[in-house]
């Protein structure tokens, strides 16, 4: 699947703290992958496609970010050519 993605264009990582990322997906209550699921499971599956995101094209840490600093920092880091690209 990564290999699809890479050809249609850039795959960018937004890898961040995974109680962060968790607390962010519930409130958007528009993950039903969380539904029903414990923070162990979700644990799990997150470690388990940890090297199927890695393949991205880039990687951008958002921990303790907020949306308009995540958005700037892609932004940058796209527009970066020495940006580390994998």
């Amino acid at each position: 699947r990564m290999d699809a993605l890479r050809e249609l264009g850039t795959v960018v990582w937004l890898r961040g703290d995974l109680a962060e990322l968790l607390a962010r997906a519930r409130r958007s209550g528009a993950r039903p992958m969380l539904s029903g699921r414990t923070p162990e499971d979700l644990t799990a599956l997150y470690r388990a496609r940890e090297p199927f995101y890695a393949q991205a094209h880039l990687t951008v840490d958002t921990a303790g970010l907020g949306v308009d600093q995540v958005v700037a920092r892609v932004v940058g880091t796209l527009r970066d050519p020495h940006a580390a690209r994998h």
